[in-house]
C-alpha cells in the first residue's frame, strides 16, 4: 500500500505567502522547513512497563508531601485517593457533603524539583480547568469520581462512606502524550507534590436541622462519623493517599532521549495557573479592578469569575452566580469586562455572556454548565497547536462591572441579589522547564544530581 504524506500534497496548493510562512531561506538561498516547537509534544514511548504504586508521604508544618519514586523512568499520571467516611445525623437532622469534594479537599499545591516550584494548583483553577479543559464525554465519570452523585450531594440522615479519586490538573496529567521525564533525575533528586488540605469534616459536610437551617458539626446535629460516637477523634478526613502510575523505558531510550540533542530533548514546555484576587469582597453595582505587575510567561488562556461570599460561608466552594443555595439556578454577577496591558487597552467593555456562553464553544475543549465564569484563549485553538503563544501582561489591569444579570428583575425588583462577590483572575501561563544538568547514563542516577532553569520573559 502506497503510503501518502499528507503534508507533501498539500505543499502544491501552498500560495507563495502562506509557503514563506512554513520556509526560510538559508545562506546558499535554499529553501529550509522552519522548526516550530508546538506546545503539545507527544513524547510517551510504546516501549514502557507500566505499573502503579503509593507515593510516600511525608508532613511538614501542615504541609503533605508525597514524593516520586525515584527509580522510575517516567511519571504518566497520579490520582489523590480520598475515603469518605459515613455519617449518622441525629433525629431532626440531615446532611450532605460539598459539590465536588473531591477537589474541594485540595485547598491549593503544587510540584516542586528539589524544592524549586514548577507547577502551582489551587482549588479554584483546579475547578476551571475541570470545568473547560476536559472533555463533555469524560465529565461524567469524573463527577462520580469526586463525589457529585445523589447519594452524597442529597440531604440525608445517613451518608454512606464512599471512596474519592481526582487527578489534580498538573502538566503530566492534562494529556496522554505528556508524562513527567523522571530519567532526567538522580536517585537524590526529590519530584515532590505538595498540598495544603482541607481535612476538617466540618469544612466539607453541610448540616440542616428540621426548618433547613445550616447548622454547626456537633453532638447535637452528628451521632456517629465513620461508625464511631463523634468525638474529638473522627473530625478530621483520613490522611488521602497520592498514587503514581509509573512507567520504565529501555536504557537505550532514555539515552537517546537524554543525548539527542538536535530536538532539544532537555527542553520541555508546561503550564502553569496564576491567580490573582481582588483584596476585598464587593457588592454588586460597582467596577472593581485587578492589578496584573507582570505575568512573567507568556498568557495562554483567560478566565475569570467572582465567587458568591455568602455560599463560600456555607461551605459551597464553587458558586459564582447569585443564587448562593444554587449555584445551576444563579445569575452571572459580572455584566462586562475591560483589560489593560501597561497603555494598551486590549478590549473595553467586553459583554460577559459571550465569554460565558459563545466563545468557550469555540476556543475550549468544553463549555461550562454553570454561569459566571468568563473564559478567553488567546492561542490558536483549544487543540495546544500553539506556534506562538500570545502576550506577556505588565503593568497591566483587569476591571469588571458587577451587576445582577438576572433578567427577571425588570419585573420583580425584590429577587435582586444582596450578597458580597470577590472578584479572581486566573492567568493559564507557559513555562519552559530546561535541564542545565542532569545524568546522561543510568549509571550516573546514582550519584550526578539534575539542575533546572525555567525560562520565561520576565
Amino acid at each position: 500500500m502506497e503510503q501518502v504524506k499528507v503534508f507533501g500534497t498539500l505543499e502544491g496548493n501552498l500560495t507563495s505567502f502562506q509557503q514563506n510562512l512554513h520556509k526560510n531561506l538559508n545562506e546558499d538561498s535554499v529553501k529550509e522547513d522552519i522548526t516550530t516547537p508546538f506546545l503539545n509534544q507527544f513524547d510517551k514511548s510504546t516501549y514502557y512497563y507500566q505499573y502503579s504504586e503509593k507515593m510516600k508521604l511525608s508532613e511538614n508544618n501542615d504541609v503533605f508531601i508525597y514524593k516520586a519514586k525515584h527509580n522510575a523512568h517516567c511519571l504518566l499520571h497520579s490520582d489523590l485517593t480520598q475515603e469518605l467516611p459515613s455519617i449518622e445525623c441525629m433525629d431532626g437532622y440531615t446532611a450532605k457533603w460539598d459539590l465536588n469534594i473531591g477537589r474541594n479537599i485540595i485547598e491549593s499545591g503544587n510540584i516542586s524539583l528539589n524544592d524549586e516550584v514548577i507547577q502551582n494548583i489551587h482549588y479554584l483553577t483546579n475547578h476551571i480547568h475541570d470545568q473547560s479543559m476536559i472533555n463533555d464525554k469524560d465529565k461524567k465519570i469524573n463527577d462520580i469520581n469526586i463525589g457529585n452523585i445523589s447519594s452524597l450531594q442529597n440531604f440525608s440522615k445517613i451518608l454512606h462512606s464512599y471512596d474519592l479519586s481526582y487527578s489534580p490538573p498538573f502538566f503530566y496529567n492534562t494529556d496522554a502524550s505528556k508524562s513527567a521525564k523522571l530519567y532526567y533525575l538522580s536517585y537524590n533528586d526529590r519530584f515532590e507534590h505538595k498540598f495544603i488540605l482541607r481535612r476538617q469534616i466540618e469544612d466539607l459536610l453541610i448540616i440542616h436541622d428540621s426548618d433547613g437551617n445550616k447548622v454547626d458539626l456537633n453532638d447535637e446535629s452528628i451521632y456517629k462519623i465513620g461508625g464511631v460516637t463523634l468525638s474529638d477523634k473522627n473530625i478530621l478526613l483520613p490522611l488521602p493517599q497520592l498514587w503514581g502510575h509509573y512507567g520504565h523505558l529501555t536504557e537505550e531510550e532514555c539515552f537517546y532521549n537524554k543525548n539527542n540533542s538536535e530536538n532539544n530533548k532537555d527542553m520541555f514546555y508546561i503550564e502553569d495557573s496564576q491567580l490573582i484576587e481582588l483584596p476585598n469582597p464587593s457588592s454588586l453595582g460597582k467596577n472593581v479592578d485587578i492589578q496584573i505587575k507582570n505575568s512573567e510567561f507568556p498568557i495562554l488562556r483567560l478566565a475569570w469569575f467572582a465567587q458568591n461570599q455568602t455560599s463560600l460561608e456555607n461551605n459551597n466552594y464553587f458558586n459564582f452566580t447569585t443564587n448562593s443555595e444554587n449555584c445551576f439556578k444563579g445569575y452571572s454577577p459580572i455584566k462586562s469586562t475591560t483589560l489593560n496591558n501597561g497603555a494598551i487597552n486590549l478590549w473595553k467593555d467586553y459583554p460577559q455572556f459571550r465569554v460565558e456562553r459563545v466563545l468557550p464553544k469555540r476556543q475550549f475543549v468544553s463549555t461550562p454548565m454553570v454561569p459566571g465564569i468568563g473564559l478567553l484563549n488567546l492561542g490558536v485553538d483549544c487543540n495546544n497547536s500553539i506556534v506562538h503563544p500570545s502576550t506577556v501582561i505588565k503593568d497591566g489591569s483587569f476591571s469588571a462591572k458587577l451587576t445582577d444579570t438576572n433578567p427577571n428583575l425588570q419585573f420583580d425588583s425584590s429577587m435582586r441579589c444582596k450578597d458580597n462577590f470577590r472578584l479572581y483572575l486566573v492567568l493559564t501561563v507557559l513555562k519552559c522547564i530546561k535541564f542545565d544538568e542532569y545524568p546522561k547514563t543510568e549509571k550516573e542516577r546514582h550519584k550526578k544530581n539534575c539542575t533546572i532553569e525555567i525560562i520565561g520573559n520576565s
